[in-house]
């Protein structure tokens, strides 16, 4: 999309948002929970990023169970009856991207029609930068592109992605912050920028180029992942998420949780 076409598309998706987003009702006091939850770390009248814990789910449609729906916390802070997209699966709840379950780390939300759709094309014109923080297996070279391209499987026992040429389009910028040993393993930390979103597609990249996830029971060979017994669960965490929303540049930064930090207390670099 260029020029006229693209301003058109970006009008469309304004003027429907604003009918919308006029059928909420009138705003309605924020509950007093909301000053006291931990899990919120930025919000505008019309957005909010929150960080997701380990083993939550981002619950956007009602095809996944979990015992720690992220969707559910949401609506418990901002009531459908004023914010009806955070119960809208066909628009996703308003969530703009996911997390794998075991993962950690920032997740934008919309709260309404106006702010999702604008935020949706920053996301698919490549305008929204996502940014997370992985330990490997190996040593990686310091910094280079992954791009092979990602099939997605879903709707059997268990969604998984795989490398094949037939594949969509997928990119992954690494860049090796540090090398360390954990024992008698090779380790290092990189920064992972992601140009596009494909399920599962930081585990499956490293996995590709033979670095994987260290804790990644999915996509790492097995005698692998039974070596990472010292770390919880798969060392990904999405850190720093950075956006345009009406007229303004906002970044959003999380620092490693505790059980990740505690990893990296065992490295000996």
């Amino acid at each position: 999309l260029r020029g006229r076409t693209l301003q058109a598309v970006e009008a469309f998706l304004h003027d429907a948002a604003v009918l919308l987003d006029r059928k909420m009702v009138a705003a309605l006091p924020v509950p007093p929970s909301y000053q006291e939850s931990h899990l919120v770390r930025f919000e505008s009248e019309d957005l909010v990023v929150v960080s997701k814990p380990p083993h939550w789910q981002v619950d956007s449609s009602t095809d996944r169970n979990s015992e720690a729906p992220l969707g559910a916390f949401l609506q418990n802070i901002f009531p459908a009856r004023q914010w009806p997209l955070l119960k809208d699966e066909a628009n996703t709840k308003g969530f703009l991207h996911r997390l794998d379950v075991p993962s950690s780390g920032l997740i934008l939300v919309a709260k309404t029609y106006a702010a999702y759709f604008d935020l949706r094309l920053q996301l698919q014109k490549g305008e929204m930068l996502r940014e997370y923080v992985v330990l490997c297996h190996g040593w990686l070279p310091r910094r280079g592109p992954v791009t092979a391209r990602v099939h997605t499987l879903q709707g059997g026992f268990t969604d998984y992605s795989r490398v094949t040429g037939e594949g969509r389009v997928a990119c992954s910028r690494l860049k090796t912050l540090s090398y360390c040993m954990i024992g008698t393993s090779a380790l290092c930390l990189v920064a992972v920028q992601l140009v596009t979103g494909r399920m599962h597609q930081i585990r499956l990249h490293t996995a590709h180029i033979g670095h994987p996830t260290v804790a990644d029971g999915k996509y790492a060979a097995t005698e692998t992942s039974l070596v990472d017994q010292w770390s919880p669960r798969n060392f990904l965490h999405r850190y720093r998420l950075a956006f345009a929303a009406r007229g303004r540049l906002h970044a959003v930064c999380e620092p490693l949780p505790l059980d990740l930090a505690s990893v990296l207390q065992l490295c000996v670099v």
